[in-house]
């Protein structure tokens, strides 16, 4: 079945079996990078960022995010992680 999503005034039809996966979207590889090299050195903090990116980028459906989104995603993860635990 294909749906119908307005947003912002723009209608959206999609079907969701011909969607991509959020891991293999331009968007999902580059904020992934990011983290991976920002948490290198610390696999719980990135594994927490890694779920925070999976949870934002499957709020972007239908739509994919692109590679800029995707490196504002990261940069955003990485500052809310470092909020949540100052102090």
């Amino acid at each position: 079945y294909d749906f119908e999503y307005v947003n912002n005034g723009s209608l959206l039809v999609f079907n969701p079996i011909k969607l991509k996966s959020v891991e293999i979207t331009d968007g999902y590889l580059v904020a992934y990078e990011k983290l991976l090299n920002y948490y290198l050195k610390d696999p719980s903090m990135f594994k927490m960022a890694n779920d925070l990116l999976y949870k934002e980028c499957l709020l972007y459906l239908p739509r994919m995010a692109t590679k800029e989104e995707g490196d504002i995603c990261a940069d955003n993860i990485i500052k809310y992680i470092a909020d949540a635990f100052k102090g």
